[in-house]
């Protein structure tokens, strides 16, 4: 009974301090005798532990990310749902609804603030090729995708004049349209404000990205509306921000060489990894693992992200990908093209709750941007540099 007692108390205290360092060294060993503790080093290549990865697209709502993209670059085509939030005082809102038509719309501008590239930098967006539509119905930035699209007119611009850019691209709106969406203010029922679609049918060397809402009305999406009341001599000049915004992204995705993975950010694709954790004890205390995983090519924007995230796969779909993920996540940092983090806390919860569906890996922020990380797979020809996992734990006999 005393030696079941130290043991115990000795693996409580190893489990206590299991991932608080990252040297896999024995605390607590003195409570128990040397010869009943070992530790051992499971490698998944020199140990031949089974392994499968598969990639493959996955579309989400991109409505919170920080930044709006639109381009049409080698099969990408990303467009933008863009609303703004406008408001009156009472004696503009009383001119609003007068049935006389008591304001006119002297000039509107829509402007929006670069800040990402994504593909040939050196290259000169057609910017006088931008089309804008009427958005028909209602949407919610946090839910929209490409596959639920709201209602869009897409045969009639509503553009006045072309597109131009300087440091910020920039366009204006059909008059009648600002003035539906300023009456909207005072009238809900008669007239409606769902905002625009910006898209570009014509390819562009690049995918060109613009920041997304924000407090900050110097950068956020917004129009300049200048107006008056009929008959005056001087105008006013407001100038609102957007109040919803979110861009979609139409593409396909094939992974055409199986012994490869993919991630990207923007379409979206991840890739499963799995390894057969069967040569595992039952009895163990896990010290520490991770995983490294060789590059074999990137396209990374401006954004420079160039890290990827390892989660636990919660649950499959019927086709066998990840439905959903685990927390917490594991970064992947980049060095000398191998992408390599500690997984400790994703694996124990592998392990201890007897539930091993893999990791998910995605890019390190997959919403933000579309950089593209391929990386060697499961069944890549040269085996030392196919996925590594590597799991020191404590055996107990």
């Amino acid at each position: 009974m005393k030696i079941k007692s130290a043991l115990t108390g000795a693996l409580l205290i190893l489990l206590l301090f299991t991932g608080c360092s990252d040297d896999p060294s024995l605390l607590g060993v003195d409570f128990v005798k040397k010869d009943e503790l070992k530790v051992i080093v499971l490698d998944a290549l020199t140990d031949s532990m089974s392994q499968y990865s598969r990639s493959y697209r996955e579309i989400i709502a991109l409505g919170n990310a920080d930044r709006l993209l639109l381009g049409n670059r080698q099969g990408i085509r990303s467009s933008i749902l863009l609303e703004f939030s406008l408001g009156f005082d009472e004696a503009t809102k009383a001119l609003l609804a007068d049935s006389k038509d008591s304001i006119e719309i002297i000039s509107n501008k829509v402007i929006l603030t670069p800040n990402y590239k994504f593909g040939d930098t050196t290259g000169t967006f057609p910017v006088s090729s931008i089309k804008v539509n009427e958005i028909k119905t209602l949407w919610d930035p946090l839910t929209v995708r490409v596959d639920s699209l709201p209602d869009i007119d897409m045969t009639t611009s509503v553009l006045d004049g072309t597109p131009s850019a300087d440091s910020n691209y920039h366009f204006s709106l059909n008059n009648a349209l600002v003035m539906k969406w300023m009456k909207n203010t005072v009238d809900t029922n008669t007239y409606k404000n769902n905002g625009v679609f910006i898209s570009v049918d014509v390819p562009t060397p690049y995918i060109a990205g613009f920041k997304g809402f924000s407090t900050d009305i110097t950068v956020a999406p917004r129009i300049d509306i200048r107006f008056r009341k009929k008959g005056a001599s001087t105008d006013t000049t407001i100038t609102f921000r957007s109040i919803s915004d979110a861009h979609v992204v139409e593409a396909s995705f094939t992974q055409t060489d199986p012994t490869l993975m993919t991630v990207q950010s923007g379409l979206t694709v991840g890739s499963s990894l799995y390894f057969d954790l069967k040569k595992l004890p039952k009895d163990i205390v896990i010290n520490r693992a991770t995983l490294q995983i060789n590059g074999a090519s990137s396209e990374i924007g401006s954004s420079g992200f160039t890290s990827l995230l390892a989660r636990t796969i919660t649950e499959l779909n019927t086709d066998s990908t990840a439905k959903t993920y685990g927390v917490p996540s594991s970064t992947l940092s980049l060095s000398n093209n191998v992408y390599s983090g500690e997984v400790t806390s994703a694996l124990e919860n592998m392990f201890y709750l007897d539930k091993n569906l893999g990791f998910y890996l995605s890019t390190a922020a997959p919403a933000e941007g579309l950089e593209k990380i391929v990386l060697k797979g499961s069944s890549y020809p040269v085996y030392n540099e196919r996925p590594r996992l590597v799991i020191t734990y404590t055996l107990v006999k």
